[in-house]
């Protein structure tokens, strides 16, 4: 899928364009969907994204990696894309792939347990390839100094906090039926 942001100031031909995989996407649940999806969505409105994402959960990953090296390759031609996300870093090793390929440079967002799981064969697969993409975003410091500690303070990396996107106040005739209906007084909590 292929998707234009909605910048007005920036031309579709001025935009990055884009190449986001994701392992784990909606319309499976989770943190790790909903954080893939809100990313893809705040990156859409600037670049030209190409999405290439598993929305069918954990049991299809086996099968969705190779194929997103096949099509990830085959889709950063057909596009023009001039860089690669990957949502989480357990894609670092199809990253890497993806890099040498492509030649395109490969950046990814990182969370605490990306770089923390404690299985032998994840450590020494996941964590060297991430010190061979580009950028790492970590989600806080203390993840970044996870990424350092486990691939050196040479590791280029960006923290950028997950971020919220507040819900409207209610309006004042939604809030008093609400209490009325749950039986409580305007003080009440």
């Amino acid at each position: 899928m292929t998707r234009t942001g909605a910048s007005a100031a920036k031309e579709p031909d001025d935009q990055l364009r884009l190449l986001f995989i994701a392992r784990s996407f909606p319309p499976s649940l989770g943190g790790m969907q909903n954080s893939a999806y809100q990313l893809s969505e705040s990156i859409g409105r600037e670049a030209n994204l190409t999405m290439l994402v598993n929305r069918r959960g954990t049991k299809a990953l086996p099968a969705f990696i190779p194929y997103a090296l096949a099509r990830g390759a085959y889709s950063a031609r057909r596009n023009r894309v001039q860089a690669i996300h990957l949502a989480d870093a357990l894609l670092a090793p199809l990253g890497v792939v993806l890099k040498n390929i492509t030649g395109l440079p490969v950046t990814a967002s990182v969370h605490g347990l990306d770089v923390t799981y404690p299985n032998r064969l994840y450590q020494r697969v996941v964590t060297p390839a991430l010190a061979r993409l580009d950028l790492t975003m970590p989600n806080s410091r203390a993840t970044e100094a996870a990424v350092h500690d486990r691939i050196g303070k040479e590791a280029h990396t960006v923290v950028i906090p997950l971020g919220v996107r507040p819900i409207n106040e209610p309006e004042t005739v939604t809030m008093r039926d609400f209490q009325r209906t749950a039986r409580i007084g305007p003080d009440d909590r």
